[in-house]
């Protein structure tokens, strides 16, 4: 079963700064050596009011015994961070595994992000 690390805006009014997210968060895909290749961006709008937007990381088989999947997740936290500046928005971190109930970890919602309770948080998250 796999368990998808995902890292979303939050709010559905986002037609002023979508472009700049997706923008931001392509440039890192691109740019970052990731320890998990499996990454992209998110840009989809399920329903009226309901809008996807940020990353997926599909994390290994067994996210327990190898952490550095936690690398590729505090970039994700740190470039939220910087979103967050720039656009005044706030982002969530998750785990969703399968097709089971996606659980919020962590919200972005400042300049700056305590990447270590941040590891600490989506390991046990992975237990």
């Amino acid at each position: 079963m796999s368990i998808t690390l995902y890292a979303y805006v939050l709010g559905t009014d986002l037609d002023e700064v979508a472009p700049r997210i997706e923008a931001h968060l392509d440039e890192l895909v691109a740019a970052r050596t990731w320890r998990v290749p499996d990454v992209w961006v998110v840009n989809q709008r399920e329903t009226p009011g309901e809008w996807d937007l940020g990353l997926n990381l599909t994390l290994p088989a067994k996210p327990h015994q190898k952490l550095d999947w936690l690398d590729d997740a505090a970039a994700i936290a740190s470039a939220l961070a910087e979103l967050h500046t720039s656009t005044g928005r706030s982002f969530v971190l998750g785990m969703q595994s399968g097709k089971g109930a996606a659980k919020d970890v962590a919200t972005i919602a400042s300049a700056s992000v305590d990447l270590d309770a941040l590891r600490t948080a989506l390991s046990k998250s992975v237990r």
